[in-house]
Parts: structure tokens; C-alpha cells; sequence
């Protein structure tokens, strides 16, 4: 074998191993936790949808508001991050990125004004998303409420 074929398996030899040690490329990432509650702040449908995903009943643009609970404190050398975030309106999608349809909403009690129990992920290491919310009891997996008809 050459000189170059050696190099080209050890550096795939190299990015197996850093995928397997790390779970994702790009590295490890580390977050720390705040729990809150999520105040759902508007539900809307969204006009002129451009996705391929065929489904009746539409799909809706979901909004909501995080607030840290009283007994929680962000640590010291995140409060600038938070800051960023805080008191903002954030969108609620799926884990693919889709709008929820209404079957969605309906399944779990998704509506104005209503509230859920949220985790609020900070980063604290690597290079990944920033922050993340985990709106408890509602899994952003579920796709079972779309009619796919073999698509995607």
C-alpha cells in the first residue's frame, strides 16, 4: 500500500473513533439544566406551507414564553447567555424541524395560554445548540398524528 492510502485509512480511523467516543461529530457538548414553566403564547396556522407532507388538518406555528422557577438560579458565567433568551418568545416545532398539525396539538392539550413543564438546557462545553427547551410530556418524535402517505 502507498503512502496516501495509509493516511486516507488512518483518518478514517481517526473519525470513527472520535464519533464513537463523542455520540455526534463534532464533539461532546455538555449542558447544565433549569427547570421553568412554558406559557404557550400563540397558536396560528401557517399560510402558504411549502412542505410536502400532506395533512388535512394544517399546520400550526406554536409560540411560548420560558420562566425559570423561583428556586432555580442560573450559574454565574451563563446569566449573559440567558439574558439573550429571556423573556422572548420561542417557537415549539418538532424534531425534524415540521410545525405541528392540529391532530398534534389536540393530543397534547397544545393551546393558548396554557402551560407545561419545561427544561431549560444551557451549554456549558463544545460547539453544539446553545440552548435547548425539553417541554415535558410532549414528545417532539411523534409523528404519528401526520399523514405521510410513503412520503419522507
Amino acid at each position: 500500500m502507498d503512502m496516501n492510502k495509509h493516511l486516507i485509512i488512518l483518518g478514517i480511523a481517526v473519525l470513527l473513533i472520535c464519533v464513537g467516543l463523542s455520540g455526534c461529530v463534532g464533539g461532546p457538548c455538555s449542558y447544565d439544566t433549569y427547570n421553568g414553566i412554558a406559557t404557550i403564547t400563540s397558536v396560528k396556522l401557517v399560510e402558504n406551507l411549502t412542505e410536502d407532507v400532506e395533512n388535512v388538518s394544517g399546520q400550526y406555528q406554536v409560540l411560548f414564553i420560558f420562566e425559570l422557577n423561583d428556586n432555580e438560579s442560573i450559574k454565574q458565567e451563563q446569566i449573559s447567555l440567558y439574558e439573550t433568551i429571556s423573556g422572548k418568545e420561542h417557537e415549539f416545532r418538532l424534531t425534524n424541524s415540521w410545525y405541528p398539525n392540529k391532530n398534534y396539538l389536540e393530543k397534547y392539550n397544545i393551546k393558548e395560554n396554557e402551560t407545561f413543564e419545561c427544561g431549560l438546557k444551557l451549554i456549558t462545553e463544545g460547539a453544539c445548540t446553545p440552548w435547548i427547551y425539553d417541554l415535558k410530556n410532549i414528545d417532539e418524535t411523534d409523528y404519528t398524528t401526520f399523514n405521510l402517505n410513503g412520503k419522507r
